[in-house]
């Protein structure tokens, strides 16, 4: 499986910020947001992204 260094970027900011919008997305890869979309839909098909999590802190849950 060959990643292009744009699906590394795309890899860096949704393990920075998983609820990043399309829109944002897009402006950091220079893509538009349909292309941001699918470029993330094809990491998923691919299995790369296998899922999106929710990690909560058990100390701040009380």
């Amino acid at each position: 499986m060959d990643l292009d260094a744009l699906d590394f970027k795309v890899l860096h900011h949704l393990m920075q910020q998983a609820r990043i919008t399309w829109a944002e997305l897009a402006a950091h890869l220079g893509l538009s947001a349909p292309a941001a979309a699918d470029r993330v839909r094809k990491l998923e098909e691919r299995g790369v992204i296998q899922r999106y999590v929710t990690q909560v802190d058990p100390y701040r849950l009380g």
